[in-house]
């Protein structure tokens, strides 16, 4: 997470010579009860997809192939219902079989849907391309609204995690994929809010924004902008200086999240 405070010239005078350790103690300590709240949401993650993955109703959903049991079925749509209710920052939960090549979903009245038809199409294109190294890293996407009759232009911003164990030719077998309310997560990281004027960004580990802000909507590059070069070189978990902005010289204080590939 990155905190920007521009700073006037004898703003910048004033605290260089008195008071900018201590101003820095002071945003990183915001910095660090922020990066709290995001060591909770992976922590959540992961024990949600863990609790799941030991759930044989949720594992049948995963493996079940031609000759299934439609009661094992049903009883494992109902327990991933109770999941997502079960935890306030999430969206929705799908479960994604390469057997039956098919979606059972957390969703209600959606029951079991051939990806074929599947209504959260960017999923689909999501597995075909997903980078099988960087497993449960949280992807900022838009899903589309799952109201019947579906609309076209009514989006959720979420970030989606990919939990699998299998792969075939390099691309994901069977999955889980759990859906979180980006709001909640901005809501989560924003709770320590500093008292300064300031701008705070979350981005991953190339520069791109994946919490949007009023300056800087969600997928912007910053990896030209000088402040976040220095960022993406250093080798420090967090740390800050003062550079050169487009509105005058600012004080940047970062720390790298516990969360993988963001900043």
């Amino acid at each position: 997470m990155v905190i920007v405070m521009a700073l006037t010239s004898s703003m910048y005078y004033y605290y260089q010579e008195t008071t900018l350790p201590i101003m820095y103690d002071h945003i990183s300590e915001n910095l660090k009860q922020s990066s709290y709240s995001a060591n909770y949401m992976m922590e959540s993650v992961n024990n949600l997809l863990s609790q799941m993955f030991l759930d044989s109703k949720i594992t049948t959903l995963m493996y079940a192939s031609g000759n299934y049991d439609p009661m094992l079925l049903s009883t494992g749509q109902k327990s991933l219902s109770s999941y997502k209710h079960s935890s306030p920052f999430v969206h929705s939960i799908y479960v994604y079989n390469s057997n039956l090549d098919s979606f059972f979903t957390s969703l209600p009245n959606l029951g079991r849907q051939d990806s074929e038809t599947f209504f959260d199409t960017s999923i689909l294109e999501l597995m075909k391309t997903y980078d099988t190294n960087r497993r449960l890293v949280p992807i900022p996407r838009q899903v589309k609204s799952n109201t019947i009759p579906f609309s076209e232009d009514r989006f959720i911003d979420c970030y989606t995690f990919v939990y699998f164990e299998t792969l075939e030719q390099g691309r994901i077998k069977d999955a889980i994929i759990v859906n979180i309310n980006q709001s909640y997560v901005k809501e989560l990281l924003s709770s320590y809010e500093t008292d300064l004027q300031s701008t705070r960004l979350v981005t991953d580990m190339n520069g791109e924004v994946v919490l949007d802000t009023e300056l800087y909507e969600l997928h912007t590059d910053l990896s030209n902008n000088r402040f976040m070069e220095v960022i993406l070189e250093t080798s420090n978990t967090r740390g800050y200086f003062v550079t050169d902005m487009k509105d005058g010289r600012s004080l940047v204080t970062f720390e790298k999240l516990n969360v993988p590939d963001w900043y």
